[in-house]
């Protein structure tokens, strides 16, 4: 195992801010962010009966909502969509003021039992009660012909995927609640990654630093350009618990590599995060090592095999493996 600490793939000596650039993306997806927010801050305080989010995986849907729950001081349950009417039922039952989540919830509406109390609990008859939020009756009729029935006064955020008006028997429930869609490009998902890893991270006792966050960070965008994947925020803290688990010394392979292996596992087109410019002769043939050692494991082989071949540092192996990613995505596209 290598101990030694590498800087990151073209990550400059102690960055402590975004970039113009970055900054400019940060913040067009913090504003997209900022509206999930407003609609989780109209269901906790009762405007709403609830709203319906979705968007692609990995840009922050239900963390942005959780977060923000979080930061209102507002109870909640999260739960996903893998219950059944009975046990959606009994949760809103058991409790009525809450706020629940609910997770991947395509499955849920594919049970018209569910979608029913689900159109029980967001719309009611207008009444109020004393601190203003709506009373909704729900009802659930068993096998054996017996009738539950109590008053909810909390709310449900939905969280898919897929526009509600995809599935033809869903269009009451959309009409019950707002519908919002969250997207981001992947020049905004690592600008973001940026910006979370300046903040640095802990976990127990042990912190780790802007410098080492972002060193992570620069990693994870770069493997995901070589590998033509699309970024996603939940590798942030895949990438943090691996380095963490190789710093304990309880991976016999370098972080680097267990993160590498995450993301080998995934296959998708990516768009590209920097522009291209004019190719030198020289870095022309550094393409074609790094390409050539890319899936070269352990870490420690790789590394020398590209100081063997080109003499150049780790830092420029991963550059040029971010390049490779461009240039495959430009291919790609064309």
């Amino acid at each position: 195992m290598n101990d030694e600490r590498p800087s990151g793939p073209g990550l400059p000596e102690r960055k402590h801010e975004l970039s113009i650039e970055d900054r400019r993306h940060f913040q067009t997806l913090d504003a997209k962010l900022q509206l999930v927010r407003d609609r989780t801050r109209s269901v906790a305080f009762g405007y709403d009966t609830g709203f319906y989010l979705y968007g692609s995986t990995g840009v922050g849907k239900t963390f942005t909502v959780l977060t923000e729950l979080d930061r209102l001081k507002v109870p909640y349950r999260v739960t996903n969509a893998r219950v059944s009417a009975w046990a959606l039922f009994d949760m809103l039952e058991k409790y009525p003021d809450e706020v629940f989540v609910i997770d991947d919830v395509k499955q849920l509406t594919r049970n018209p039992h569910a979608v029913s109390i689900l159109l029980a609990a967001l719309w009611g008859t207008g009444k109020r009660d004393r601190f203003g939020r709506q009373e909704r009756f729900v009802s659930y009729r068993t096998h054996g012909d017996s009738e539950r029935s109590f008053v909810f006064l909390g709310a449900i955020v939905l969280i898919g995927n897929r526009p509600l008006g995809d599935e033809p028997e869903l269009d009451a429930l959309e009409a019950r609640v707002p519908c919002l869609q969250l997207t981001a490009s992947d020049r905004e998902i690592a600008a973001f990654m940026r910006h979370v890893a300046l903040q640095g991270y802990r976990y127990d006792d042990r912190v780790l630093t802007p410098e080492e966050s972002m060193e992570i960070v620069e990693f994870v965008i770069a493997q995901a350009l070589a590998l033509r994947q699309p970024l996603d925020l939940r590798l942030i803290e895949h990438g943090y618990t691996d380095f963490l688990q190789w710093d304990n010394g309880e991976s016999a392979h370098h972080w680097r590599d267990l993160i590498a292996s995450r993301l080998r596992k995934r296959s998708a087109s990516l768009e590209n995060l920097e522009p291209t410019g004019v190719r030198a002769a020289k870095k022309a043939r550094e393409l074609i090592v790094a390409r050539e050692i890319m899936d070269v494991m352990p870490c420690d082989e790789r590394l020398r095999q590209w100081a063997e071949r080109t003499g150049k540092s780790e830092a420029t192996l991963y550059r040029r493996l971010s390049e490779l990613g461009r240039l495959d995505a430009s291919v790609f596209e064309n």
